[in-house]
């Protein structure tokens, strides 16, 4: 049902004012919110005040970037658009805003948003000196969002450019309620269907209107399963067409663009048929009766069509012969399936859920070879510096890491012994699950224990890049330095989450213990009392022991864990990772400190 203009206008104003009004307060001094509701330091905003319009040959550099880089997987803005305004710089930036018009207005706040975005990778790489946010925080002064009725394709496009920089630095708003602004506003003007009214028969049109719904999808998918939270419109609805290379007008490469689409509406797919098979109550319980559990044989055949699914559309990715930026390199599109392939795994083992349907070896090995595939694609990314930071990706590794802990730890305590068949069906689950295997990522001993070291450096990166986050680093080192002491010294490792331990399980230090080189001299990094994440006086090894606020988890039972499975604390693991995922939320707090003193990430 449309959106009542003055509650969208409301609404509007409710969530995008809330960032002038922040930067208002951080200028006055003042706090946002009351000191007995200050929340962790994770949740600090970034912010600078405008820049004025810089030199040409300047903005023209980031402008370069930005079609270079983010262009290429968001094609939303026109070159020659933004040339035109750049063009006409001279003449714009020595008026008032209140003389221009809204269409001049609305032009310059895109030209200032690409520029923001396109300088994001040049500022980090020290090749211009000026904040990206301060482009940014001169866009919003330009056109003020809170101002818009978001009835244009324009004004969503100024949404989702707001939203896609809110991913590299938080901007005190949230970018899962911009992204349901903006699927609200495609709909009331038709842009989930296949001709939408306002279009009339522009193919040009058309194809802009396709662009601009489908990076609204995106977007609230991101949002969305970060936060796991509803979609904001639900597949079924959905009859818009991807928009088609053959009807391009402006000479774009849109082929990266269709493939995220594409692996998007599976994932999407995926987490609406695993949401449709989750217990409603109870889930997870380790004493539920047998007519109580899911139906073994339809989940795993489920499992196979989605896997089978994922892995087709990944071989159907597009070839760069010499790539120029991420978008285009083959890590990426590898990177992104393998996320997609461990979210499925680990959705399926927790609609299981009961560890007597299944031993846990059938699903520990793809889910350990995701995430050597995750860790290894990103590592070489940034070896290369083709990927910059942010909570979206240090949210990635933190748990994928953690997949590599926990399927090591299990390991350590397993007894191998016969295939293993299923009390409900007596199929044989290791033989009818092999084709999930990617014997491409099929680890020796060694070379997990090697991941689980590329992971702790890629965090650490990511804690140095973003100080707010390295208590996250400092929580994996504690966990990876416990786990390679056990390793090298054969012991058993203490146990994560089951208290009675697992019928079964006995230390194979002998396949399974780190290389005698490994150092960890870098992990021995104690926490202090202060962290978010303090230690003291509990196992690190044992998740359980943690205390996170998060209504997410509380469906979970009484421990914040589903019970049963060696993996199944992993797929809670966002609870521990809350602060990861607070730049998805509605949230302006208050500055620990004034803008000239704040941290240039």
């Amino acid at each position: 049902m449309p959106l009542d203009p003055s509650d969208k206008q409301l609404l509007v104003e409710t969530q995008l004012h809330q960032m002038s009004v922040a930067s208002d307060r951080l200028q006055q001094g003042f706090p946002s919110r009351s000191s007995d509701d200050i929340p962790t330091p994770l949740t600090r905003i970034e912010y600078h005040l405008p820049h004025p319009f810089p030199a040409y040959h300047i903005a023209m550099q980031a402008i370069d970037q930005y079609f270079k880089e983010f262009h290429i997987a968001h094609p939303l803005l026109k070159r020659e658009a933004l040339q035109s305004c750049l063009e006409q710089a001279p003449n714009w930036t020595t008026q008032e805003r209140t003389n221009l018009t809204p269409e001049e207005r609305h032009d310059i706040f895109q030209l200032y948003m690409a520029t923001a975005i396109g300088s994001i990778r040049l500022f980090r790489d020290k090749i211009f000196d000026q904040h990206p946010f301060g482009f940014f925080t001169a866009a919003l002064e330009m056109n003020p969002p809170a101002e818009s009725r978001y009835n244009t394709l324009g004004n969503i496009e100024n949404l989702i450019l707001i939203a896609r920089f809110g991913v590299y630095y938080n901007i005190g708003c949230s970018l899962w309620e911009l992204s349901r602004l903006c699927i609200r506003s495609c709909i009331e003007l038709d842009l989930h269907r296949r001709r939408p009214k306002s279009c009339g028969a522009d193919p040009s049109l058309l194809q802009q209107s396709q662009r601009v719904f489908w990076e609204a999808y995106l977007l609230d998918r991101f949002s969305s399963r970060t936060l796991g939270r509803p979609f904001a419109i639900v597949d079924r609805l959905i009859s818009a067409d991807i928009p088609s290379s053959f009807l391009e007008t402006h000479g774009d490469n849109i082929s990266v663009f269709q493939w995220l689409v594409g692996i998007g509406r599976l994932s999407s797919q995926i987490q609406s048929a695993m949401e449709e098979r989750r217990p409603n109550s109870a889930p997870f319980s380790a004493g539920a009766s047998a007519a109580a559990t899911p139906d073994l044989g339809e989940i795993l055949c489920q499992l196979r069509c989605f896997h089978h699914e994922l892995s087709s559309w990944n071989k159907s990715a597009p070839l760069f012969d010499n790539p120029s930026c991420l978008y285009e390199t083959r890590e990426f599109f590898e990177l992104t399936y393998q996320e997609e392939r461990l979210r499925l795994i680990r959705a399926t083992i927790e609609v299981l859920g009961s560890k007597t349907m299944l031993p846990p070896d059938v699903l520990l090995e793809p889910c350990l070879q995701a995430a050597r595939a995750i860790i290894c694609s990103f590592a070489s990314l940034r070896a290369r510096n083709l990927v910059t930071f942010s909570r979206a990706y240090m949210h990635l590794i933190f748990t994928t890491a953690l997949v590599i802990v926990v399927v090591l730890e299990t390991r350590m305590r397993r007894q191998d012994g016969p295939g293993h068949k299923t009390r409900s069906s007596g199929i044989d689950a290791d033989e009818w699950l092999r084709d999930l295997v990617d014997d491409r990522w099929n680890p020796e001993p060694k070379d997990v224990w090697n991941d689980l070291s590329v992971a702790g450096s890629l965090l650490s990166w990511l804690a140095d890049s973003m100080p707010d986050m390295a208590v996250y680093n400092q929580f994996f080192q504690k966990l990876r330095h416990q786990l390679e002491t056990a390793g090298a010294s054969g012991e058993q490792p203490t146990q994560l989450v089951l208290e009675n331990g697992v019928p079964g399980y006995e230390p194979n230090s002998s396949h399974n213990s780190p290389p005698s080189n490994t150092s960890s001299a870098e992990n021995e990094m104690p926490l202090e009392r202060g962290d978010h994440l303090d230690t003291g006086g509990i196992n690190v090894l044992d998740f359980t022991s943690i205390q996170i606020e998060n209504s997410q988890l509380d469906s979970l039972g009484d421990d914040g864990m589903p019970a049963g499975w060696p993996l199944a604390y992993v797929l809670g693991v966002e609870g521990i990772s809350a602060g990861l995922s607070e730049f998805v939320w509605d949230t302006v707090v208050p500055w620990e400190e004034s803008p000239a003193r704040s941290s240039d990430f």
